[in-house]
């Protein structure tokens, strides 16, 4: 289960196509507020606060790689392909996920949280991202894996999923259950084979 560059270019492609400006008049209207407040770690109210959290950490964590480059808020706007997958990976560290159920805020963002969370968390912690995940996020990037026409990664997954279920200790039956479903988004060595032709759904 390594990160799949197919997912990348359609979620690069999603992202680019809806080219939003997320600021709102409400988050307009308590800017004077928010600037009032002590600066302290907080959880942000509004998606255009998470996203500025989010690039102020990137700007400072991408410098040494990418000097003089700007990241911007509308990180989705960034040409360089690179540094837009490395800062679409910390996406769901710094955007809470209770941000994104509103009707105004781009699929893009609903579409790659749960992706990106789970990579990142087995990226780290291999399996245990199963059981880390839970059911919730577990479906909610079986969905978005289906909305973006990858059925067969959505369909291992959701096999993972049902071996978690029946026995929630054992991480190689997770293992055995998602590489039983054929799938060539599987290995690191397909995922630049697999071709971007897949049709976005409605999510």
């Amino acid at each position: 289960m390594t990160f799949r560059l197919l997912v990348f270019r359609l979620l690069q492609r999603i992202f680019g196509e809806e080219r939003v400006s997320l600021t709102t008049d409400a988050d307009r209207a308590t800017a004077k507020q928010r600037a009032r407040a002590q600066r302290q770690p907080r959880t942000p109210q509004t998606l255009d606060q998470a996203l500025e959290e989010l690039r102020d950490y990137c700007v400072p964590y991408f410098s040494a790689d990418f000097p003089g480059v700007e990241i911007p808020k509308e990180f989705w706007t960034i040409k360089n392909e690179t540094l837009f997958y490395g800062v679409l990976g910390f996406m769901p560290l710094h955007v809470p996920r209770e941000l994104l159920h509103g009707p105004d805020v781009p699929i893009g963002f609903k579409l790659a949280w749960p992706i990106f969370w789970l990579e990142d968390d087995y990226h780290f912690n291999g399996w245990t991202a199963i059981s880390n995940a839970g059911e919730e996020i577990l479906r909610s990037a079986i969905d978005a894996y289906r909305s973006i026409g990858m059925e067969s990664e959505a369909a291992a997954l959701e096999a993972a999923l049902r071996a978690y279920a029946q026995d929630p200790e054992n991480e190689e039956a997770w293992a055995r259950a998602y590489a039983a479903v054929p799938n060539p988004y599987e290995e690191a060595d397909n995922k630049n084979e697999a071709p971007p032709t897949c049709e976005l759904r409605a999510a």
